[in-house]
């Protein structure tokens, strides 16, 4: 049963079969794929072969998902068939409501504001079908759903949080055999804001009493003592406990063992987890009732929470799910009788839990008598189970042989070949979390190693997978390699390497199984050099070598100046292109536009630079790691108007008029004599004005639009004439 609103992308099923509670509880993972956001994850018997069933509703998608249990290890669950729901499905509870042995489930739907009712139906042939029986509205934005019986007539009533006006709703259910019916909501009133719903018989009268959450007067946990008989549902007025933050999951178990459950809460704001002790009198809940509240620090905010035995010891274990640190923590349960402080728990131990996980449930999938985790992520849009090992182990002789060494040793720094006898898969870790998988088989090569490492080691088949073993790669004689200090030159010539290290250095042209030292000392100098090379240096302390570390000569060409190129002509709107007509192979361009800096790689030919209005300035750098050269250019189009300051108006054919070159159309043009009188106009002058005044000096003032701009010259000419 979920009491989160809860949207997510993939679900995690994890099988317990450790007796430690730690990092190696769910080992194995299955992977299905589910479509959409999960925003809630429900266990039941769709097909009654006693294996559980997982139902999955989708958010996004407005469906119902199902997996079939076939008892496999692994690939134990099987998908089936979608149902369409309502709008937004976000929370699923399951139970046998009209009593005819199939389990049946209720869905909350938080953007059509309703729960929707389904039948389990098989037929004699064992096929399953579900059906939908029944709609009914439950107020603004629902939160949690819950299935128990309230009224003690042996059905399960359906409980609904919501948390616009603080209400539940409670639907009696008033099912046959055949039909499954509910009667209208009874709405309990609150004056707070319910995030979270749960119910448990807190003062032992065989009544289960209603416990909420809600924010009025600061954050406070509502407990409403049940007054119910069978057909009518009734509560006292609420107990109100207050606490530090606003619990978004409760959960409700005996931790101290002495017969009654206590309140667990928890926040993704907060990292705490809430425990409220249970000091309530048999048939009376009160603020007697309400026991010492217990903070726990965590390791960071918790969505849900789950409690079990997991290691079989009689006391019930804590699991959170930790969404912004991507892991389970696990509180391993040792209280004595009469003890209510942190000493209860040991120390939570961490367990990977996927990327984003956002639910959390438990069941025993592999019938093993053990609880199983399924959680769900949002990163990931499928169904991973996991599964157990050690009880199957048990069965089967699974172990790691007696004959596989688990010391290696070896005096100088390298690898090791790690070797194992098993009768399945060995699978070799680089961590006692089993996290890393570093290799499989019975021979496993380390890495390069200069200092004593641990590896671990276990033997598997299918779901089964023993114990780990420790498997030491011990190195006697260890030291670490040298700092090396790379360098470059320009041109052919002379280079030195430098290696940084307080023991003696040894230089080397190979990286291993190369004994000849090609030097000694801190510098290696190499004469001459004509394209980069790779050397090796080790650091050594009498008999005892490290790794080798590499050192790099790099040797660059020398630069040389890069052509750059601008077409002519008419100005357009694509602008005029510029270009590198023969770029160098290998080098890299960096073209300057204003401030915006372009890259380009010479090809060994012709490179393009784009195209750019007339005017821009452009800067063309060609750089390597040795030097670098600019060339500004600023190039103009070829057609701006060429105007002439001299006529001479004596017909030899020569300057007779005042023709102007490469003349826009339509141009204006206004001549005036030194008294600034105008002596010719026109709109759209076409080079014809021939200049028939007196000599001397005249004034001329043209305009004209040329890409978009409007363009004013104006200057002086002398006029040579018979006049």
């Amino acid at each position: 049963m979920s009491f989160l609103i809860r949207f997510l992308g993939s679900l995690l099923i994890g099988y317990n079969a450790s007796a430690q509670i730690n990092a190696s509880f769910f080992p194995y993972k299955d992977s299905y794929h589910v479509r959409g956001f999960l925003s809630d994850i429900a266990v039941l018997n769709l097909d009654k072969d006693t294996k559980p069933d997982v139902v999955v509703s989708d958010f996004a998608n407005d469906n119902i998902t199902f997996f079939y249990n076939n008892g496999d290890c692994p690939n134990s669950l099987i998908k089936g068939n979608s149902l369409i729901a309502d709008d937004g499905p976000v929370a699923i509870d399951t139970s046998d409501f009209n009593q005819d042995g199939r389990t049946d489930f209720a869905v909350l739907n938080a953007l059509s504001n309703s729960v929707c009712v389904y039948k389990n139906h098989i037929s004699p042939a064992g096929l399953v079908s579900i059906i939908p029986f029944g709609t009914y509205a439950v107020g603004d934005s629902p939160k949690a759903i819950l299935t128990k019986d309230m009224d003690g007539d042996g059905k399960d009533d359906l409980l609904i949080s919501q948390s616009n006006n603080g209400l539940v709703y409670i639907l009696r259910n008033t099912s046959t055999t055949v039909s499954i019916e509910f009667e209208q909501a009874i709405i309990l009133p609150s004056t707070l804001s319910l995030e979270t719903v749960a119910v448990e018989d807190l003062n032992e009268d065989d009544k289960l009493d209603l416990i909420v959450f809600g924010e009025s007067a600061g954050h406070q946990l509502l407990f409403f003592q049940n007054q119910s008989s069978p057909g009518h549902i009734s509560f006292l007025p609420p107990v109100v406990q207050p606490i530090d933050f606003s619990p978004v999951v409760l959960k409700l178990a005996d931790i101290d063992n002495d017969g009654k459950k206590e309140v667990l809460a928890a926040s993704t704001d907060d990292s705490r987890l809430l425990l409220l002790h249970n000091d309530a009198s048999p048939g009376l809940v009160n603020t007697s009732s309400l026991g010492h509240l217990l903070y726990i620090e965590t390791f960071a905010g918790i969505i849900d929470i789950e409690v079990a035995d997991f290691n079989t010891d009689q006391k019930m274990d804590v699991l959170a799910l930790h969404p912004t640190i991507d892991s389970f923590s696990v509180w391993t349960n040792v209280c004595i009788s009469g003890t209510w402080d942190e000493s209860i728990f040991l120390s939570p131990q961490k367990i990977w839990a996927g990327d984003n996980p956002v639910a959390l449930t438990l069941t025993d999938l592999n019938s093993d008598g053990k609880r199983d985790l399924l959680n769900t992520n949002q990163e990931f849009r499928n169904l991973v189970v996991q599964y157990a090992k050690d009880n199957i182990c048990a069965s089967t002789g699974m172990t790691f042989p007696a004959s596989a060494a688990n010391y290696y040793s070896r005096y100088n720094p390298g690898e090791f070949i790690l070797t194992g006898v098993g009768s399945g898969l060995l699978t070799w870790y680089g961590d006692s979390t089993l996290h890393e998988i570093m290799g499989s088989g019975n021979q496993f090569r380390t890495p390069w190693l200069d200092r004593t490492d641990t590896f671990y080691v276990t033997n598997s088949t299918s779901c089964c997978e023993s114990a780990p073993i420790a498997v030491i790669a011990a190195v006697i004689c260890s030291i670490l390699p040298p700092k090396p200090v790379s360098a470059y030159r320009c041109g052919p010539g002379t280079i030195s390497l430098e290696a940084l290290s307080n023991e003696e250095i040894r230089w080397y042209k190979k990286f291993a199984k190369d004994t000849v030292v090609i030097a000694r000392g801190a510098t290696l100098t190499l004469p001459y050099l004509d394209r980069s090379d790779t050397f090796y240096v080790a650091a050594v302390k009498e008999t005892c070598k490290s790794q080798r570390a590499t050192v790099v000569a790099s040797i660059f060409p020398v630069m040389q100046v890069a052509e750059v190129k601008a077409e002519t002509g008419i100005c357009s709107s694509n602008g005029i292109h510029a270009y590198i007509p023969a770029s160098q192979k290998g080098i890299r361009y960096y073209l300057m536009e204003n401030e915006t800096l372009h890259s380009y790689s010479g090809n060994g030919t012709f490179l393009s630079l784009g195209n750019y209005p007339i005017g821009t300035p452009l800067q063309v750098l060609s750089a390597n790691a040795c030097d670098s050269i600019s060339l500004n250019i600023q190039y103009q189009d070829s057609r701006i108007p060429i105007v002439p300051n001299l006529v001479t108006a004596n017909s030899d054919g020569t300057n007779d008029d005042f023709f102007i070159m490469n003349l826009p159309a339509p141009a204006q043009l206004s001549i005036y004599n030194s008294w600034g009188i105008q002596v010719f106009s026109s709109q759209n002058y076409e080079n014809n004005w021939g200049a028939r005044e007196p000599s001397g000096i005249y004034f001329y003032e043209l305009q004209f639009e040329q890409c978009g701009q409007e363009e004013n010259h104006s200057g002086w000419l002398q006029v040579i004439s018979n006049k």
